[in-house]
Formats: structure tokens, sequence, C-alpha cells
């Protein structure tokens, strides 16, 4: 899924075997580790390595992991504080 951020669209790609979400940036990699359990999409995790810090990689994984489990029709559970403060900040999705 490619999301736009700060005139930049930024590739997110989904690892199923891993249950992650990824953004490759050079040698590094930002991740949103998830899981799938009784109908949850259970958000983990989210880790940007400082290195590609401040370039909207935490959002695009957060937003990917959203609008997959909406369109998957799966509940949220969130344990990761980053999607929390993410969902707090966007009106828009206060409602999973």
């Amino acid at each position: 899924m490619l999301i736009k951020q700060n005139r930049k669209r930024l590739k997110v790609i989904h690892n199923k075997q891993n249950q992650q979400f990824e953004v490759l940036h050079y040698d590094h990699k930002g991740v949103l580790v998830y899981r799938i359990h009784e109908g949850q999409l259970v958000l983990m995790h989210t880790k940007v390595p400082e290195a590609i810090g401040g370039k909207g990689i935490a959002k695009a994984l957060v937003l990917t992991a959203l609008k997959f489990g909406e369109k998957q029709g799966l509940n949220f559970k969130i344990y990761c504080p980053y999607v929390k403060r993410f969902i707090e900040k966007n009106p828009d999705w206060r409602d999973i």
C-alpha cells in the first residue's frame, strides 16, 4: 500500500508471515507488529529506528494497519502506545 506523507510516498509492505507491516528506507526498517486473535487485530508494537525517524513512517504504518483491520471487518485491541496516541489525536479513528 502506498501512503502519501510529507509529499513523498511511502511503500508499506504487509509481511503476513511475520505478522507485521513494514517500511524499508535505505538500510533501515520501520515495523508495526500485529496479531490476529479471536476476530481482533491486536496492534502490539510500532518501532521506527531513530535514523529514519521524523519522516512519517510510524504514521503510515498505523494508517495501513487500521485500514487493513477495517477492510477485514476486525475489531481492534491496541497495546502499542504510539497507536493509542495516534487515535487520540485523530478523531476519525476514535470509534474503533
